[in-house]
């Protein structure tokens, strides 16, 4: 109606009257038409906005959320910003509460006993400054999970800030919801870090996820389906100099193998077949995209047997430690064999 109508005086009236319980500036002059702004934006993602009884608001209390801070609450989360973009936290607990609920359907059947249904903690930063000051933070991402903490911390960053593997503020959100999800949620130990063989399907699965959260809107549904996605159309791109990590290297890699990889060298660059601009990716983040066409192949491409072939894959990675020479628990009798089947997935897309 505000659209429609931006100067009727009785459309502001109406919203005024609706109000919700927390909102921070239901005392100012123009609350109501805060209220509709805000409304646009945190509505589709069932949110609602803390009550000042909340027991977070206790939790943060003598911290730097305690103060200058806005909460909401949707199915799945507790959201604290220090930012007041309505659009961007919008858009934050749109992705965020998507992600969570997308997990929900690809993996509750084989969720841990250990797992607890609890909503995810993530607080949001109005800038790099406030990330940075609070803890550290991690310098070189726009945000990043906490296990022992069980809270995802990110920032909105200024137009000269991004991410060195190319995502934006609401992918990284979803990335990084994806570890909180299979720690808390799924495996139910978020206080530990595997370090064994195999660390490629811990970040290929966030990669994968990621990429799909962002496309949901267009393609129309939860399928997780979409290939022109940046991993899988950066390796269709590759595929014929197959200028990417040996298969029989990345497959058994552990998280140390994975820290050594250089993050400021250039591995390759590509440009994609349905996104403008050119895709350079340095190794680390042909890691992130290898192993998120992977995991996609694997879903998507090998059948129902395939795909639970790769979610048991990844539940013995948490729960009981992947084996060496991983391309076998995946159904594959040799490196060479999982890589000449990606390559042949690859070729199909490709014509």
């Amino acid at each position: 109606a505000g659209g429609v109508l931006p100067d009727v005086d009785e459309v502001a009236a109406r919203a005024g009257a609706l109000l919700p319980e927390g909102f921070p500036w239901a005392e100012e002059p123009d609350a109501a038409q805060r209220w509709m702004t805000w409304a646009t934006e945190i509505l589709p993602a069932g949110a609602t906005f803390l009550p000042v009884d909340h027991p977070e608001w206790e939790a943060v209390e003598g911290t730097v959320w305690g103060k200058d801070t806005i909460g909401f609450e949707t199915g799945n989360l507790v959201f604290l910003s220090r930012s007041e973009d309505a659009a961007v936290v919008g858009r934050c607990l749109r992705n965020g509460e998507g992600t969570v609920r997308v997990l929900e359907g690809l993996l509750a059947a084989t969720r841990s006993e250990r797992g607890k249904i609890a909503p995810f903690r993530v607080r949001l930063h109005k800038n790099r400054p406030q990330y940075i000051a609070e803890d550290g933070g991690s310098a070189s991402t726009l945000g990043y999970y906490v296990p022992r903490e069980q809270v995802s911390r990110f920032f909105v960053p200024d137009a000269d800030v991004s991410d060195p593997l190319g995502r934006q503020l609401h992918e990284v959100l979803s990335h990084e919801l994806t570890h909180q999800y299979i720690a808390e949620r799924w495996i139910g130990a978020a206080d530990t870090v595997p370090r064994q063989e195999g660390y490629w399907i811990v970040e290929g699965f966030a990669r994968f996820i990621d990429d799909q959260i962002t496309e949901l809107g267009r393609r129309g549904g939860p399928k997780l389906d979409d290939p022109t996605v940046p991993s899988v159309e950066t390796m269709v791109a590759l595929a014929e100099e197959q200028g990417w990590h040996p298969f029989e290297d990345l497959v058994d890699w552990t998280q140390t193998d994975f820290i050594r990889l250089p993050n400021h060298e250039l591995m390759a660059s590509v440009r994609l077949r349905t996104t403008l601009g050119v895709r350079s990716l340095s190794p680390v983040g042909m890691f992130y995209d290898q192993g998120g066409a992977l995991v996609f192949f694997l879903m998507h491409h090998r059948g129902a047997e395939g795909r639970a072939q790769l979610i048991e894959y990844m539940r013995e990675y948490y729960e009981e430690g992947a084996t060496q020479q991983g391309w076998e628990q995946l159904g594959f009798a040799t490196a060479q064999e999982l890589e000449t089947a990606f390559l042949e997935f690859l070729t199909e897309l490709a014509e």
